[in-house]
């Protein structure tokens, strides 16, 4: 059996240094997906969490955030 790991927003934010409003800013700006779920049982998994820290590294080396320039 495959363990996924589930993060909620204030996890997710913590793990990643930012805030619960950063988290929501990057998923409006399309930096990070969408979470998964619905309603109160929306939750983050681990590529929620490495995409959070790559947009982190990225915009601590001053490199834009336009999501289709930095894409995979």
């Amino acid at each position: 059996m495959v363990e996924t790991r589930e993060y909620g927003i204030a996890e997710l934010a913590d793990l990643g240094g930012v805030s619960r409003r950063t988290v929501r800013y990057y998923v409006q700006e399309g930096l990070l997906p969408a979470p998964l779920g619905v309603g109160r049982g929306r939750h983050y998994g681990p590529a929620h969490l490495a995409q959070l820290l790559r947009v982190k590294a990225l915009q601590e080396e001053d490199r834009s955030l336009t999501a289709p320039r930095w894409g995979s």
